[in-house]
């Protein structure tokens, strides 16, 4: 069994996501993917399961499950931060990814959208309402 962060289904094919959070690494010196900077990773002990996930043969080495059911993903995804788009291709390529996502560009995409609003708001409040009572201000 591989470790993964999640699947997505679009357009009826199901894609295995690794999702990574440089910025909270290496006081953010890895927040936007490089082909040096991925290169660098893959080869580093400590990442190992990206080092796996980046195999180009990683989709046929190991077996996926979803919901207690074996399944077999049509590609993969990695999400990173924020992505250097001159070496996107380039990096795609080489490890076989079927995309590479932003995840800074998909937050900058719902800027002003009303409903991720709200929902942030809410999120918000839950947050704080946490921190309060873990720092035993909660007003009653």
């Amino acid at each position: 069994m591989a470790t993964y962060d999640f699947f997505v289904e679009k357009e009826g094919k199901c894609y295995v996501v690794e999702a990574t959070c440089w910025p909270n690494y290496y006081e953010g010196n890895r927040r936007t993917l490089t082909q040096a900077v991925i290169n660098d990773e893959v080869k580093k002990e400590e990442s190992r399961s990206l080092k796996k996930f980046c195999d180009k043969d990683f989709l046929n080495k190991y077996r996926f499950r979803v919901s207690r059911k074996d399944v077999k993903p049509s590609g993969k995804i990695l999400m990173w931060w924020e992505v250097n788009e001159k070496e996107l291709d380039r990096i795609k390529d080489e490890y076989g990814f079927e995309e590479v996502l932003s995840i800074k560009g998909a937050l900058s995409d719902l800027i002003g959208d009303e409903k991720c609003l709200k929902i942030v708001e809410e999120r918000h409040k839950w947050t704080e309402d946490l921190f309060n009572l873990l720092t035993g201000s909660m007003e009653s």
